[in-house]
């Protein structure tokens, strides 16, 4: 083996992986985060190691299928981009970058996309399309939870407590009583009423890029997440009639809006309304949360709704959205098309 040429390592010796993932790029890393990540549904995997078998970098690619156009795209996210300090400056980067490239256009991939704070490297060095579209719409339910938790400096805590504490008062002083219904699901009695519910809303939407919430990526991105616990809300009129649904990742502290479809936009705001009702009253609740891109007009309608319930909307700097086709279609053209929220992201926090 050439020495300055790196090689796949075989997956097999996933121990050796997860230290070095644990060890360079998410603590408390185990074979159950990389079973879910990089097991069956992985479509490549690229951990690279000199001829001494230390393992130097890595490079996942995880398999997130798209939907457009009635069509679904074979996607994946990259993720899980780490080179060792002593190899950096030496091209290594983009060698093993395109190798995994390469290696997805052999199995049929159209679509490499993901989130970073270096858009520079992906877009000037790996070629991609870059974009900050990526925005959080944040409800404050405590501004006293926020206060005590909070890294600022004392006079800035001061400062964002009372920004904060006007903007909880602007809530429950807008949040009214809802004619709309809200239900828990239980997962596997409703998962295929909740893949049904998507496509109907779809087929409204069909130049949208879109995450394709079929059974299988529900079971997969929620039911078996080894980090998030999420709840699936039904949503219905006065008549039971499921207008759409909601998936929360719910936490002590933090509740993330992960996936809100509603097949009316007339409804947007009335759901919003008995989604915050439903949660605001959870003991040790700081915040409520929605991410999405600010340029697609169905994620800016449900900002806007956000912020006329005292939502503060801003930019996640460190999540730059990247994208990449690797075949002949039309997925880089147009950002306002993709629907991004919570469920593009790794999955381990939203």
């Amino acid at each position: 083996m050439n020495t300055n040429s790196p090689s796949n390592i075989d997956l097999s010796k996933n121990n050796e992986v997860v230290e070095f993932i644990d060890t360079n790029v998410r603590k408390n890393y185990s074979f159950i985060e990389y079973n879910w990540q990089y097991g069956k549904r992985n479509i490549y995997g690229g951990f690279y190691y000199l001829k001494e078998k230390k393992i130097f970098a890595s490079q996942g690619m995880i398999y997130f299928p798209i939907i457009t156009n009635q069509e679904e795209i074979i996607s994946v996210k990259s993720e899980t981009s780490y080179l060792s300090k002593e190899y950096r400056g030496k091209g290594l980067f983009e060698k093993i970058y395109f190798d995994a490239i390469e290696d997805c256009r052999n199995q049929n991939v159209q679509l490499v996309w993901g989130f970073t704070l270096l858009d520079q490297v992906w877009k000037n060095k790996l070629g991609f399309k870059c974009d900050n579209v990526f925005h959080e719409g944040r409800i404050v339910i405590s501004p006293f939870n926020l206060y005590k938790n909070s890294s600022y400096s004392p006079f800035k805590k001061v400062l964002q407590f009372a920004k904060n504490y006007l903007s909880s008062a602007r809530t429950a002083y807008k949040i009214k009583n809802s004619s709309l219904l809200i239900s828990q699901i239980k997962y596997e009695d409703n998962i295929q009423e909740v893949s049904e519910l998507f496509s109907n809303w779809m087929a409204k939407y069909p130049e949208y890029i879109c995450l394709n919430l079929s059974t299988d990526f529900l079971r997969w991105r929620i039911i078996n997440n080894p980090k998030c616990k999420y709840e699936i809300l039904m949503i219905k009129d006065q008549e039971q009639n499921n207008i759409g649904f909601t998936i929360c990742n719910v936490s002590e502290q933090k509740i993330y809006i992960s996936e809100l479809v509603i097949l009316k936009e007339i409804h947007i705001k009335e759901t919003l309304e008995v989604i915050l009702s439903h949660y605001r009253n959870k003991k040790g609740l700081d915040a409520i949360s929605y991410l999405g891109n600010i340029r697609n007009p169905y994620n800016k309608l449900i900002f806007e709704n956000l912020n006329s319930f005292g939502a503060s909307i801003n930019e996640l700097r460190e999540m730059k959205f990247v994208f990449k086709s690797i075949v002949e279609l039309d997925l880089e053209s147009n950002i306002n098309k993709y629907v991004l929220n919570g469920l593009w992201t790794e999955g381990f926090k939203i």
